[in-house]
């Protein structure tokens, strides 16, 4: 059954942190035992770290019952989430909302080199892409790269960025929605041509159907 101390199943020898996270979920939602009633101490020990992170609506215990319906105890769903969290090694790790989707991104002719990643997320504030390139230079001097969404009803601007202290991680954002705006481009632009778009597209994606 459970092990108080590591959360894992010490009958059947399952130590969740052996497992990676896509193999080891399947693995887990498979184990008989997490779904059987937890004791107090494990319901006891996810409230308490549900507290600590000041959310009372883990992700984690949603996913659970739109997978499995309504059918599992509250208890048993709790059960569930924390073996998963065990699992992933944190609890952050387990009970953040939706990590969103993923789209890739290719360069034009005049970034022929140049490819990348982003990953998209739909937040209350707004959509959060998340840009990661390589092959892309960095803007020359006086020069910026922009970001766009563009859809039937125009373009919008999501942020700038220039790559001159390196290729870390862009995050750009919009305020509109990828359904109406389903094309992510990036273009390279003058500091001193004022804010419409150059025209000089060096990146370009479809924007996937955000995962909530």
């Amino acid at each position: 059954m459970f092990d108080r101390d590591g959360l894992g199943d010490s009958q059947n020898g399952m130590s969740a942190h052996h497992l990676s996270l896509d193999t080891g979920v399947a693995a887990i939602l498979r184990n008989d035992p997490v779904w059987t009633q937890p004791p107090a101490w494990l319901e006891a020990r996810v409230t308490e770290q549900l507290r600590a992170l000041g959310t009372s609506r883990p992700a984690t215990v949603v996913a659970l019952r739109r997978r499995f319906g309504t059918a599992g105890s509250p208890a048993r769903l709790v059960a569930a989430a924390v073996a998963l969290l065990a699992m992933a090694g944190a609890t952050t790790a387990v009970l953040t909302a939706s990590q969103g989707s993923e789209m890739t991104v290719a360069g034009t002719a005049l970034a022929k080199d140049a490819s990348g990643t982003a990953r998209v997320k739909e937040t209350a504030s707004g959509v959060e892409f998340t840009l990661a390139v390589k092959g892309l230079p960095p803007a020359p001097a006086g020069s910026y790269y922009q970001g766009w969404v563009k859809g039937s009803a125009g373009t919008v601007t999501i942020g700038t960025f220039h790559l001159r202290g390196g290729s870390d991680d862009v995050v750009l954002w919009s305020g509109v929605s990828p359904t109406d705006y389903p094309k992510l481009t990036v273009t390279l632009q003058r500091a001193d041509s004022g804010p419409a778009s150059s025209g000089r597209v060096v990146l370009t994606g479809d924007i996937p159907k955000l995962s909530r």
